[in-house]
């Protein structure tokens, strides 16, 4: 386990690698439409190869559109 000292010392060391993690996991107008249109895409293509998704399918397919603000 580590402690304080070595936590800050990581933090800081790592400072710049961890912000700019977390600010490319933005997405943009652009790409949050690219995803809409594939996830739509992947229901279309599904419902028509299988005739229609699992509620599985249809509960992660919301989820991921609740998690990356789609809707």
């Amino acid at each position: 386990m580590l402690n304080s000292n070595d936590y800050d010392a990581f933090i800081e060391s790592n400072a710049k690698s961890v912000m700019y993690s977390l600010k490319s996991a933005l997405l943009s107008r652009e790409e949050k439409d690219l995803i809409k249109k594939a996830l739509f895409l992947f229901q279309k293509d599904t419902y028509e190869s299988i005739g229609k998704l699992t509620e599985a399918q249809r509960v992660i397919i919301s989820e991921i559109a609740d998690k990356l603000n789609l809707r």
